[in-house]
């Protein structure tokens, strides 16, 4: 089942760079919602979710290495429209 929202309603971002603060996060959400920026040109991963009735966007690092930059990268590409 797709989600009934588009990407336009989520308004609060979370940027996790290391993988074990996204993991911690996402045990505060309420389950991930069924929405894919399919046209995004970034090699980010965007898990849609909420908190109660927040829209929360995850963002962290796809395939790029960590580096202190990558966080400030992730920062332009998540507000980038889809």
């Amino acid at each position: 089942m797709t989600s009934p929202f588009s990407t336009n309603d989520y308004t609060i971002g979370f940027i996790c760079v290391l993988l074990f603060k996204r993991t911690a996060i996402k045990l505060m959400l309420d389950g991930e919602h069924d929405l894919s920026p399919a046209t995004r040109r970034d090699n980010n991963i965007y898990p849609f979710s909420s908190i109660r009735q927040h829209k929360v966007v995850l963002a962290s690092l796809g395939a790029r290495d960590y580096k202190t930059g990558s966080a400030s990268g992730v920062e332009n590409d998540i507000r980038q429209p889809s």
